[in-house]
Protein backbone atom coordinates (compact mmCIF):
# COMPACT_ATOMS: atom_id res chain seq x y z
CA UNK A 1 0.00 0.00 0.00
CA UNK A 2 3.11 2.24 0.39
CA UNK A 3 4.43 1.56 -2.62
CA UNK A 4 1.01 2.63 -4.51
CA UNK A 5 0.54 6.33 -2.07
CA UNK A 6 4.13 6.90 -2.86
CA UNK A 7 3.14 6.28 -6.82
CA UNK A 8 -0.19 8.30 -6.74
CA UNK A 9 2.13 11.36 -5.11
CA UNK A 10 4.51 11.04 -8.07
CA UNK A 11 2.03 11.04 -10.03
CA UNK A 12 -0.23 14.28 -9.09
CA UNK A 13 3.37 16.02 -8.41
CA UNK A 14 3.80 15.50 -11.83
CA UNK A 15 0.89 16.01 -13.38
CA UNK A 16 0.87 19.32 -11.22
CA UNK A 17 4.34 20.52 -13.02
CA UNK A 18 3.10 19.67 -16.49
CA UNK A 19 -0.06 21.31 -16.60
CA UNK A 20 0.61 25.19 -17.70
CA UNK A 21 -0.72 27.36 -15.15
CA UNK A 22 -2.31 31.33 -16.57
CA UNK A 23 0.08 33.66 -16.21
CA UNK A 24 -0.78 37.25 -15.87
CA UNK A 25 0.41 37.95 -19.79
CA UNK A 26 -1.89 34.98 -20.74
CA UNK A 27 -5.41 36.36 -19.58
CA UNK A 28 -7.87 37.11 -21.85
CA UNK A 29 -6.49 39.84 -24.25
CA UNK A 30 -7.97 42.40 -26.93
CA UNK A 31 -7.20 41.04 -30.56
CA UNK A 32 -4.27 43.09 -32.37
CA UNK A 33 -5.28 46.43 -33.47
CA UNK A 34 -4.34 46.70 -37.58
CA UNK A 35 -5.39 45.16 -40.81
CA UNK A 36 -5.15 41.11 -41.40
CA UNK A 37 -5.43 39.74 -44.60
CA UNK A 38 -6.23 36.24 -46.24
CA UNK A 39 -6.96 35.16 -49.42
CA UNK A 40 -10.65 37.00 -50.49
CA UNK A 41 -10.87 38.99 -47.00
CA UNK A 42 -9.48 41.48 -45.16
CA UNK A 43 -10.01 42.69 -41.66
CA UNK A 44 -9.41 46.05 -40.58
CA UNK A 45 -9.63 45.60 -36.00
CA UNK A 46 -10.19 48.43 -33.68
CA UNK A 47 -10.76 48.95 -30.32
CA UNK A 48 -14.54 48.59 -30.88
CA UNK A 49 -15.00 45.58 -33.00
CA UNK A 50 -13.96 44.71 -36.76
CA UNK A 51 -14.96 45.55 -40.31
CA UNK A 52 -14.43 42.87 -42.91
CA UNK A 53 -14.35 43.10 -46.78
CA UNK A 54 -14.64 39.83 -48.86
CA UNK A 55 -14.99 39.28 -52.76
CA UNK A 56 -18.80 39.78 -52.87
CA UNK A 57 -19.71 40.56 -49.15
CA UNK A 58 -19.18 42.73 -46.37
CA UNK A 59 -19.42 42.09 -42.44
CA UNK A 60 -18.59 43.90 -39.27
CA UNK A 61 -17.90 42.25 -35.91
CA UNK A 62 -19.89 45.34 -33.32
CA UNK A 63 -18.35 44.11 -30.29
CA UNK A 64 -14.55 44.47 -29.18
CA UNK A 65 -12.75 41.04 -30.04
CA UNK A 66 -11.42 39.62 -26.71
CA UNK A 67 -8.93 36.64 -26.86
CA UNK A 68 -8.77 33.76 -24.51
CA UNK A 69 -5.77 32.39 -23.31
CA UNK A 70 -5.68 29.51 -25.53
CA UNK A 71 -5.92 32.16 -28.64
CA UNK A 72 -9.67 31.78 -29.27
CA UNK A 73 -12.18 34.67 -29.47
CA UNK A 74 -15.73 34.42 -30.14
CA UNK A 75 -17.62 37.62 -31.61
CA UNK A 76 -20.90 38.65 -32.82
CA UNK A 77 -21.15 40.58 -35.91
CA UNK A 78 -22.75 40.83 -39.18
CA UNK A 79 -22.54 39.31 -42.57
CA UNK A 80 -24.17 40.79 -45.88
CA UNK A 81 -23.49 39.19 -49.24
CA UNK A 82 -23.26 41.55 -52.20
CA UNK A 83 -24.29 41.06 -56.06
CA UNK A 84 -23.07 43.26 -59.07
CA UNK A 85 -25.30 45.56 -60.17
CA UNK A 86 -27.16 48.16 -58.70
CA UNK A 87 -27.74 48.06 -54.77
CA UNK A 88 -30.89 49.35 -52.81
CA UNK A 89 -30.25 51.72 -49.57
CA UNK A 90 -31.67 48.87 -47.31
CA UNK A 91 -29.64 46.41 -44.64
CA UNK A 92 -29.46 42.95 -46.47
CA UNK A 93 -27.22 41.88 -43.25
CA UNK A 94 -27.66 38.58 -41.37
CA UNK A 95 -26.61 38.23 -37.91
CA UNK A 96 -23.65 36.30 -37.67
CA UNK A 97 -20.83 34.55 -34.70
CA UNK A 98 -16.80 34.95 -35.72
CA UNK A 99 -15.13 32.55 -34.18
CA UNK A 100 -11.51 32.51 -34.53
CA UNK A 101 -7.88 30.68 -33.29
CA UNK A 102 -4.67 33.12 -33.45
CA UNK A 103 -1.48 31.60 -33.38
CA UNK A 104 0.87 35.01 -33.10
CA UNK A 105 0.41 36.40 -36.36
CA UNK A 106 -1.95 34.21 -37.72
CA UNK A 107 -5.47 33.63 -37.61
CA UNK A 108 -8.03 30.62 -38.57
CA UNK A 109 -11.95 32.97 -39.14
CA UNK A 110 -15.11 30.94 -39.51
CA UNK A 111 -17.69 32.41 -39.70
CA UNK A 112 -21.42 31.09 -38.55
CA UNK A 113 -25.13 32.12 -39.16
CA UNK A 114 -26.96 29.49 -36.89
CA UNK A 115 -25.41 26.48 -37.22
CA UNK A 116 -24.48 26.71 -40.71
CA UNK A 117 -20.61 27.92 -42.08
CA UNK A 118 -20.81 31.21 -43.93
CA UNK A 119 -16.88 30.68 -44.34
CA UNK A 120 -13.43 29.62 -43.22
CA UNK A 121 -10.65 31.46 -43.73
CA UNK A 122 -7.03 32.11 -42.74
CA UNK A 123 -5.49 35.78 -42.37
CA UNK A 124 -2.28 36.97 -41.27
CA UNK A 125 -1.93 40.18 -39.51
CA UNK A 126 -0.61 42.74 -41.80
CA UNK A 127 -1.10 41.37 -45.06
CA UNK A 128 -2.43 43.30 -47.65
CA UNK A 129 -5.22 41.74 -49.80
CA UNK A 130 -6.62 42.41 -53.11
CA UNK A 131 -10.26 41.76 -53.53
CA UNK A 132 -12.16 41.25 -56.44
CA UNK A 133 -15.31 42.78 -55.52
CA UNK A 134 -18.55 41.80 -57.55
CA UNK A 135 -19.59 45.19 -58.90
Amino acid sequence: MSVFRTMAVFILGAALFLVPSLSASEKPHALAKGAWGGDHVTMNVTESGAQLEFDCAAGEISEPVRVDATGNFDARGKYAGEHPGPTRDEDTSTPVRYHGQIDHNSMELTIMAGRETVGTFTLTRGRETILRKCR
